[in-house]
């Protein structure tokens, strides 16, 4: 049987959310991670480059699913040379502390994954993030068939895995159990752990839903008479959705790979009313005055 996992890794600071509940759509958040000499800057947890400095989420079978998915905010405040920083692990079966890692080395977001004697490895090294601020990473793995490396909703590596186990472990964060790691030092925020396994398209979603500055869209004319049109930055798949000053959703235009939306007006009464688009991107909300003829 395949089995599926995906890590979900984001670039910047850790918020302290954490006994793990489950939402309709299968996302745990985690609320009862405990924490060892970590600091709290502005709501996020900061660790602090120490063996002492690290977080755990306690094991609960969630955790140990064939397939899932581990979100994550990081933000890695400085490159490593030699053994890679631990920024979250979890060991194999049989007490072994091979298992899965993601890790930073010499700058790069990096994966390994070992079986529990020692003698498979597979290691995918992607870009130089370090230093550069908040990234989202993702790890989408088929147990002993592919495993892949996501940097900003973007496949950066992939490769085959060799098969392994999750043990009663904790999730750990910052410090690995195995000492060859280097302790973390930087910032998390954001853990998500999903049941379900997401596909490449939810992991852009999520991407794009937690950038911190939502793109524009050009729209024209304001004030619209018979018609508006819409002029996207990008290219892509999504919904107009139009609200009235009440935040009455009054009409919807689906639209498929475009980057020019056409709508009527003429039949809407005058007044103000709000534009929302939702799909893979994430837009600001504009306001749209319809003045009629």
């Amino acid at each position: 049987m395949k089995q599926y996992f995906i890590f979900l890794l984001l670039i910047a600071p850790l918020i302290l959310s954490a006994q793990a509940t489950v939402n309709n759509s299968g996302v745990f958040t985690p609320t009862d991670l405990t924490t060892h000499n970590i600091v709290m800057k502005n709501g996020n947890i900061s660790f602090e480059g120490s063996i002492d400095s690290y977080g755990e989420l306690p094991d609960k079978k969630e955790f140990n699913n064939s397939s899932g998915t581990w979100c994550f905010t990081v933000n890695i405040n400085h490159a490593t040379t030699g053994a890679g920083q631990s920024i979250i692990s979890k060991t194999e079966a049989l007490g072994s502390y091979a298992g899965l890692h993601i890790f930073e080395d010499s700058g790069r977001i990096a994966l390994q994954i070992k079986n529990y004697t020692n003698s498979q490895t597979l290691t995918l090294k992607a870009d130089a993030i370090a230093g550069t601020g908040t990234h989202f990473i993702s790890v989408a793995f088929v147990n002993n068939v592919s495993v892949k490396l996501y940097i900003d909703g973007v496949l950066r590596k992939e490769g085959k895995p060799p098969y392994f186990l999750f043990s009663k472990n904790p999730i750990r964060l910052g410090c690995s159990l195995d000492t060859f790691w280097k302790p973390f030092d930087g910032e998390l925020t954001n853990i998500e752990i999903y049941k379900d396994t997401l596909s490449a398209i939810d992991i852009a979603c999520l991407f794009h839903a937690r950038k911190a500055v939502p793109d524009k869209f050009f729209m024209f004319p304001n004030p619209a008479i018979n018609e508006c049109i819409i002029e996207l930055p990008q290219t892509t798949t999504g919904m107009v959705h139009l609200l009235d000053d009440g935040g009455k959703e009054v009409q919807v235009i689906a639209f498929h790979e475009s980057k020019i939306i056409q709508f009527n007006t003429s039949h809407l009464a005058r007044g103000i009313y709000f534009v929302k688009i939702s799909g893979a991107e994430n837009y600001e909300v504009q306001k749209l005055v319809v003045s009629g003829l």
